[in-house]
């Protein structure tokens, strides 16, 4: 990975622009279907179960007030074995070989589930010719019994998983071949569930951002209106043939090269620049106007002398200042300015001598270029 530009100070840390790979993980966005004009879905979610209840609303939501589920079993003999999944379009292509932390909230008022699983595919689950009997998820959970059952418990997934570059879809839910003895169902279609809540995937690098065309790729998704009906039809037209899957563009990696500039200093205790500090920073800022960068992350830091409330204040203090000179210093064409502060919880050198201490005392400039 070829390097753009950074700068270390003395003193402080920066927050990271958004990485998240889905919309509406939370499921607190309502669609409105196009058939009964209902907020009866949650955006940017399909439930291959089209004629069942898959979204709720409530206090047992993990977050918020809404939450899905799926279906892993049925009560019917006739309908055992019964499982519906949710599924959801990536806003960016993964990059090959890159690994991405997925996490979510689960529960179920039974005890006796398990394989439950995601699915990655280049074309939407809802077209799959195979049965969910026939697919293995690229990743599963083989047993969730401990623990779940009776009043909301939610349990915490996480995942990490490394792509193969194919990935346009996810689904969710139970790929358990065989079928399950329990007790009351529920709803009135003998639906046994798993309620799933605020799910998540990010780049597990930090620098690697969504592509430029996520926000495009929402609008997309969200415009997906069908759900009922319809989406059954739709589902019928394209089972033999689904339809082409227009290719996201891929999340971003950032280019970074380093330069260390080890006296940037500051007024002791306090967040003020003094002159030798400002000439640095000049500096700076005219190399960064002749630069097609993106962003600018400044990251604060301290050494352990004192509390850590008190070293939050002071690195956020410093970082915030040295934001503050620099848009001043370029009133045009700047690229978007993020403030981290981290006190002394990244040391750069042991903190049990001076030496190591004036090391940890720095502000950190990180210069991105992004290129998908």
């Amino acid at each position: 990975m070829k390097v753009i530009l950074l700068f270390s100070f003395l003193l402080l840390q920066v927050s990271a622009p958004a990485q998240e790979l889905l919309a509406n993980g939370s499921f607190e966005q309502e669609n409105i279907c196009t058939e009964f004009i209902k907020n009866c879905a949650p955006e940017a979610w399909i439930s291959t179960s089209l004629i069942y209840n898959y979204y709720f609303e409530g206090v047992q939501a993990y977050e918020g007030v809404h939450y899905s589920g799926v279906i892993f079993d049925n009560a019917y003999a006739r309908r055992k074995g019964q499982h519906s999944f949710l599924c959801s379009r990536l806003l960016c292509r993964l990059r090959k070989g890159h690994q991405y932390n997925i996490s979510f909230y689960v529960w179920s008022k039974h005890h006796a589930f398990d394989s439950l699983g995601i699915y990655f595919s280049a074309g939407h689950f809802l077209f799959e010719k195979r049965t969910y009997k026939q697919l293995e998820p690229q990743l599963i959970v083989r047993d969730l019994t401990g623990g779940m059952g009776g009043s909301p418990a939610w349990r915490p997934l996480h995942f990490v998983y490394t792509a193969t570059g194919e990935e346009n879809y996810i689904t969710l839910g139970s790929f358990k071949r065989a079928s399950f003895e329990l007790g009351d169902p529920d709803d009135i279609d003998k639906n046994y569930l798993i309620y799933i809540d605020l799910v998540s995937m990010q780049p597990l690098d930090p620098h690697e951002l969504l592509c430029k065309s996520a926000d495009s790729m929402k609008t997309v998704i969200y415009n997906e209106n069908e759900r009922h009906n319809l989406l059954e039809k739709k589902r019928a037209i394209y089972r033999n043939e689904p339809p082409p899957v227009s290719r996201a563009g891929a999340t971003v990696e950032e280019h970074i090269d380093t330069l260390l500039i080890p006296d940037i200093l500051f007024a002791t205790g306090s967040a003020k620049l003094i002159p030798g500090s400002q000439a640095v920073l000049d500096s700076f800022c005219k190399t960064m106007a002749s630069l097609a960068s993106d962003s600018l992350v400044i990251n604060g830091h301290t050494d352990s002398v004192g509390t850590l409330q008190y070293n939050y204040g002071l690195s956020a203090d410093r970082a915030n200042a040295v934001g503050k000179y620099i848009r001043m210093q370029n009133r045009g064409g700047l690229p978007a300015i993020y403030v981290r502060y981290h006190a002394f919880l990244h040391p750069v050198a042991a903190n049990s001598t001076p030496e190591g201490r004036t090391r940890n005392r720095r502000v950190e400039l990180f210069l991105y270029r992004h290129e998908e």
